[in-house]
Protein backbone atom coordinates (compact mmCIF):
# COMPACT_ATOMS: atom_id res chain seq x y z
CA UNK A 1 0.00 0.00 0.00
CA UNK A 2 1.17 3.12 -1.03
CA UNK A 3 0.80 6.82 1.38
CA UNK A 4 -1.76 7.88 -0.62
CA UNK A 5 -3.60 4.63 -0.22
CA UNK A 6 -2.75 4.84 3.45
CA UNK A 7 -4.48 8.64 3.50
CA UNK A 8 -7.76 7.15 2.69
CA UNK A 9 -7.81 4.40 4.86
CA UNK A 10 -7.20 6.67 7.56
CA UNK A 11 -9.74 9.28 6.19
CA UNK A 12 -12.26 6.39 6.46
CA UNK A 13 -11.44 5.35 9.96
CA UNK A 14 -11.68 9.28 10.78
CA UNK A 15 -15.46 8.93 9.40
CA UNK A 16 -16.06 5.99 11.35
CA UNK A 17 -14.48 6.32 14.32
CA UNK A 18 -15.25 10.14 15.77
CA UNK A 19 -12.21 9.51 18.43
CA UNK A 20 -9.61 9.84 15.21
CA UNK A 21 -9.49 13.60 14.25
CA UNK A 22 -10.02 13.71 10.62
CA UNK A 23 -6.99 14.55 7.91
CA UNK A 24 -5.93 18.47 7.92
CA UNK A 25 -6.18 19.07 4.17
CA UNK A 26 -4.33 22.23 4.59
CA UNK A 27 -0.75 20.81 4.97
CA UNK A 28 0.49 16.77 4.86
CA UNK A 29 -0.61 14.95 8.01
CA UNK A 30 2.30 13.61 10.00
CA UNK A 31 0.13 10.58 10.53
CA UNK A 32 -0.02 8.92 7.20
CA UNK A 33 3.57 8.03 6.48
CA UNK A 34 3.54 5.82 9.59
CA UNK A 35 0.23 4.22 8.73
CA UNK A 36 1.73 3.32 5.68
CA UNK A 37 4.53 1.97 7.18
CA UNK A 38 2.47 -0.12 8.89
CA UNK A 39 -0.47 -1.49 6.22
CA UNK A 40 2.75 -1.29 3.32
CA UNK A 41 2.42 -5.01 2.72
CA UNK A 42 -1.22 -4.92 2.67
CA UNK A 43 -3.38 -4.85 -0.73
CA UNK A 44 -5.57 -1.06 -0.36
CA UNK A 45 -8.94 -2.98 -1.24
CA UNK A 46 -8.46 -5.63 1.20
CA UNK A 47 -7.22 -3.04 3.85
CA UNK A 48 -10.68 -1.18 2.81
CA UNK A 49 -12.86 -4.16 3.13
CA UNK A 50 -11.29 -4.76 6.33
CA UNK A 51 -12.49 -0.97 7.74
CA UNK A 52 -16.12 -1.39 6.46
CA UNK A 53 -15.86 -4.63 8.45
CA UNK A 54 -14.75 -2.93 11.60
CA UNK A 55 -16.93 -0.23 11.48
CA UNK A 56 -19.71 -2.63 11.65
CA UNK A 57 -18.67 -4.20 14.91
CA UNK A 58 -20.87 -3.19 18.14
CA UNK A 59 -18.08 -3.38 20.26
CA UNK A 60 -15.88 -0.55 18.31
CA UNK A 61 -13.01 0.80 20.73
CA UNK A 62 -10.26 3.11 18.92
CA UNK A 63 -9.15 1.47 15.60
CA UNK A 64 -5.60 1.59 14.89
CA UNK A 65 -3.11 0.53 11.91
CA UNK A 66 -2.79 -3.43 13.78
CA UNK A 67 -6.60 -3.74 13.78
CA UNK A 68 -6.69 -3.11 10.03
CA UNK A 69 -3.57 -5.37 9.43
CA UNK A 70 -5.43 -7.71 11.53
CA UNK A 71 -8.72 -7.15 10.06
CA UNK A 72 -7.18 -7.30 6.38
CA UNK A 73 -5.62 -11.04 7.22
CA UNK A 74 -9.25 -12.17 8.65
CA UNK A 75 -11.02 -11.03 5.04
CA UNK A 76 -7.75 -12.71 3.39
CA UNK A 77 -8.09 -16.07 5.33
CA UNK A 78 -11.44 -15.92 4.72
CA UNK A 79 -11.02 -15.44 0.87
CA UNK A 80 -8.40 -18.56 0.92
CA UNK A 81 -10.93 -20.78 2.54
CA UNK A 82 -13.36 -20.05 -0.09
CA UNK A 83 -10.81 -21.25 -3.37
CA UNK A 84 -9.47 -24.61 -3.92
CA UNK A 85 -6.08 -23.83 -4.43
CA UNK A 86 -5.09 -27.46 -5.07
CA UNK A 87 -7.01 -27.20 -7.98
CA UNK A 88 -5.52 -25.02 -9.35
CA UNK A 89 -2.24 -26.35 -11.73
CA UNK A 90 0.80 -24.22 -11.64
CA UNK A 91 2.44 -23.85 -15.14
CA UNK A 92 4.79 -26.48 -16.40
CA UNK A 93 7.36 -24.50 -18.39
CA UNK A 94 7.90 -20.78 -18.85
CA UNK A 95 8.75 -20.53 -22.48
CA UNK A 96 10.85 -23.92 -23.63
CA UNK A 97 12.56 -24.14 -19.57
CA UNK A 98 10.94 -26.56 -17.04
CA UNK A 99 9.78 -24.27 -14.14
CA UNK A 100 11.75 -24.75 -11.08
CA UNK A 101 10.92 -25.21 -7.42
CA UNK A 102 11.74 -21.43 -6.91
CA UNK A 103 9.46 -20.42 -9.62
CA UNK A 104 6.98 -22.49 -8.83
CA UNK A 105 7.09 -20.84 -5.22
CA UNK A 106 7.12 -17.74 -6.81
CA UNK A 107 4.02 -18.43 -8.51
CA UNK A 108 2.00 -20.14 -5.69
CA UNK A 109 3.10 -17.00 -3.38
CA UNK A 110 1.40 -14.59 -6.78
CA UNK A 111 -1.57 -17.26 -6.33
CA UNK A 112 -2.26 -16.96 -2.88
CA UNK A 113 -2.10 -13.28 -2.76
CA UNK A 114 -4.74 -12.66 -5.43
CA UNK A 115 -7.40 -15.07 -3.68
CA UNK A 116 -6.54 -13.32 -0.61
CA UNK A 117 -8.06 -10.30 -2.15
CA UNK A 118 -10.77 -12.12 -3.18
CA UNK A 119 -9.57 -12.87 -7.40
CA UNK A 120 -11.64 -15.60 -9.12
CA UNK A 121 -9.47 -18.95 -9.35
CA UNK A 122 -9.10 -18.36 -13.13
CA UNK A 123 -8.51 -14.34 -12.60
CA UNK A 124 -5.82 -15.78 -9.79
CA UNK A 125 -3.95 -18.20 -11.80
CA UNK A 126 -3.65 -15.66 -14.83
CA UNK A 127 -2.07 -13.03 -12.48
CA UNK A 128 0.32 -15.83 -10.89
CA UNK A 129 1.13 -16.95 -14.52
CA UNK A 130 2.09 -13.09 -15.53
CA UNK A 131 3.97 -12.65 -12.32
CA UNK A 132 6.54 -15.38 -13.01
CA UNK A 133 6.25 -15.05 -16.87
CA UNK A 134 4.43 -18.17 -17.63
CA UNK A 135 2.01 -18.79 -20.74
CA UNK A 136 -0.22 -21.54 -20.97
CA UNK A 137 -0.67 -23.12 -24.80
CA UNK A 138 -4.48 -23.82 -26.00
CA UNK A 139 -5.42 -27.39 -26.91
CA UNK A 140 -7.46 -27.19 -29.76
CA UNK A 141 -7.30 -28.91 -33.08
CA UNK A 142 -4.40 -28.74 -35.14
CA UNK A 143 -6.19 -27.66 -38.14
CA UNK A 144 -9.68 -26.86 -39.34
CA UNK A 145 -11.47 -29.37 -41.31
CA UNK A 146 -13.94 -29.12 -43.59
CA UNK A 147 -17.08 -31.37 -41.79
CA UNK A 148 -19.28 -31.57 -45.19
CA UNK A 149 -16.28 -32.75 -46.85
CA UNK A 150 -15.34 -35.46 -43.94
CA UNK A 151 -19.16 -36.84 -44.39
CA UNK A 152 -18.93 -36.61 -48.17
CA UNK A 153 -15.85 -38.77 -48.43
CA UNK A 154 -17.17 -41.27 -45.71
CA UNK A 155 -20.66 -41.30 -47.56
CA UNK A 156 -18.62 -42.30 -50.88
CA UNK A 157 -16.16 -44.82 -48.79
CA UNK A 158 -19.49 -46.83 -47.81
CA UNK A 159 -21.00 -46.86 -51.45
CA UNK A 160 -17.41 -48.46 -52.88
CA UNK A 161 -17.56 -50.73 -49.87
CA UNK A 162 -19.53 -53.89 -50.96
Amino acid sequence: MNEFEAGKILAMVAGIDHRVPPLDRTRPDERVPVWQQVLEPLDYATAEKAVLEIGRDPGLVAIRPGDIFQATKRVMRRNLDRADIAAIEPPDQIGDNPIDTDTTLAWRRALVRALGRGAEPSAARDEADRAVGAHRRAIGPTEQRDVRALVASTLAQRKDTP
